[in-house]
């Protein structure tokens, strides 16, 4: 494993960790970095050792090869904005990924300048591929509910919150049309996206605040466990249409419609594939109506970086059928709810 408090003198990290007080460093992701020492649960393992060694190697790769841009990477760490410091850590996450399959000469790092700069460019011969990293962080209001129940006194031997990451949801909305919206909702004016090259959203779903609340199976349309049914809120928020029944409870009876469409529900976005990065998985959503192409080449280094999970991807490739797939998968979801109507009814939650 990488060790990422070398990169950090004493003082630096004393200063992230003893400001926690202070309201800017409260929830502050690099406070969590500092402090690693092992994973207290199986559950936190994800997170405190899966992305712990994800950011050491983007460190590692980044001091090595682009010491410019890791000095302002890591400027950006220490600071007191908490949201730009879990911005960084998701940069340098991305290019510890990039940066194993594609060599210095490939990757370009860009210092966005404007709103329209993407994070990463990767140029080979005369194709150029964008990426823009978002990080996706809790919602505010919950974050700040989760730090004053986690100061609240134990009663009875045990305490317990529903955490929403994404926020309440509205009056008439559920949990999952709530996230499924949130996650189409990213980078929706696509100012970081080409027009002419093959761009991709790269969605860092790593941030220590969300706490590997969002697993590799949301990449599912339906997922089941014991006798319930949930629809996957990262295969919805890219597929989904107004209409597509979601699941969520274990009365497949009680449901609701998609009231949006997801981002590559048809034909318009820039973005030609997304990528939800988990702490252990890398999940591609390629657009199945994007007229530009990538290089063979290209496409095999990117699905040979590292936590590639291939068998929970919706790929253009090796054969391109995903329009057609992503049509019967659909087509699956209707006649399943169909077919548990006519034996039990229908409710709308």
């Amino acid at each position: 494993m990488f060790e990422i408090n070398q990169h950090f003198s004493e003082n630096e990290i004393n200063v992230v960790i003893n400001n926690e007080n202070r309201e800017k460093y409260k929830g502050h992701p690099a406070k969590t970095l500092f402090q690693f020492k092992y994973a207290s649960t199986p559950s936190e393992s994800d997170y405190y050792g899966y992305t712990f060694a994800n950011v050491g190697r983007g460190l590692h790769l980044a001091a090595t090869h682009e010491r410019e841009w890791f000095e302002w990477v890591k400027k950006r760490i220490l600071a007191e904005d908490a949201a730009d410091a879990s911005s960084a850590l998701s940069e340098l996450r991305t290019y510890g990924c990039l940066r194993p399959v594609f060599s210095h000469q490939d990757i370009k790092v860009h210092r966005a300048t404007n709103e329209r700069s993407s994070d990463f460019s990767i140029v080979n011969g005369n194709e150029t591929v964008f990426i823009e990293t978002h990080c996706k962080r809790i919602n505010e209001p919950m974050r700040k509910r989760l730090a004053e129940w986690e100061k609240e006194k134990v009663v009875s031997g045990f305490k317990e919150i529903v955490v929403r990451p994404f926020g309440n949801p509205k009056t008439g909305e559920t949990t999952t049309e709530n996230a499924i919206q949130k996650l189409a909702q990213i980078k929706q004016d696509e100012k970081q996206a080409s027009d002419r090259h093959y761009s991709i959203l790269w969605v860092d779903m790593q941030d220590d605040s969300l706490r590997n609340l969002i697993r590799a199976s949301s990449a599912l349309p339906i997922r089941s466990w014991r006798d319930s049914f949930t629809s996957g809120e990262m295969w919805y928020s890219c597929y989904g249409n107004q209409g597509l029944p979601i699941l969520e409870s274990e009365r497949v009876v009680d449901r609701i419609v998609m009231r949006h469409d997801g981002k590559f529900s048809k034909e318009g976005s820039k973005f030609d594939c997304c990528i939800f990065s988990l702490p252990n998985a890398n999940i591609f959503f390629e657009n199945p109506y994007s007229k530009k192409t990538i290089s063979g080449h290209t496409r095999y280094l990117l699905l040979c970086m590292p936590w590639v999970k291939m068998e929970h991807s919706w790929l253009r490739f090796p054969i391109d059928d995903l329009a057609e797939r992503v049509t019967q998968e659909k087509e699956r979801i209707e006649a399943f709810c169909k077919s548990v109507d006519a034996l039990y009814g229908t409710r709308t939650i």
